[in-house]
């Protein structure tokens, strides 16, 4: 974050361009003429960068104000190596929260489409298997859905119940049964 430390100078322009400052340089004096365009911005908030002696600066205006009357500026200047520093830091944050934010909704969602979608499947692809293998006596689908999904494990189990009802009747026919019941 960028505190106390990183301000490099701090300047109080009054109404009549009377200036009062304070700055870390023992030789840097200030004019409201250097590179401020002070009547264009006073009394407004501004973010400017400033070339004071070879070294640029982001400053930061802000205007003091009674009783909305304009009484002078305040104009703060950072270092813009530790300005950029803090965004670089920030951005890299944000990258990295959107990041893992958009791999937890990705899992979230992975998980889902796994209960929803991929273990009911699973469900009637294993049921299909044992009808193959000539296996009916497996067990119920639990699918309760009204989906696409519950209405194929419905025609499943009904399948399964008629081919059970035909596997009886045949059983019947064997045993002398011609009626199959």
């Amino acid at each position: 974050t960028i505190g106390r430390k990183d301000i490099v100078y701090a300047i109080l322009i009054h109404k009549g361009r009377d200036i009062t400052q304070a700055n870390r340089f023992e030789d840097m004096d200030f004019k409201p003429s250097e590179g401020r365009s002070a009547g264009k911005l006073f009394g407004r908030f501004a973010e400017l960068e400033m070339n004071i002696k070879g070294n640029t600066y982001f400053e930061i205006r802000i205007p003091v104000k009674k009783e909305n009357e304009v009484l002078g500026d305040i104009a703060l200047g950072f270092d813009n190596s530790s300005i950029k520093e803090t965004i670089r830091k920030s951005l890299f944050f944000s990258l990295f929260l959107t990041i893992s934010i958009a791999l937890s909704l990705t899992l979230i969602s992975m998980l889902f489409i796994h209960k929803i979608v991929i273990k009911p499947i699973n469900a009637t692809i294993g049921m299909a298997e044992r009808i193959a293998n000539g296996d009916l006596s497996g067990h119920e689908l639990e699918i309760k859905s009204k989906d696409e999904i519950g209405i194929l494990a419905n025609a499943f189990q009904d399948m399964v119940a008629y081919l059970k009802t035909m596997a009886h009747a045949a059983e019947s026919i064997a045993e002398g049964d011609l009626k199959g019941n």
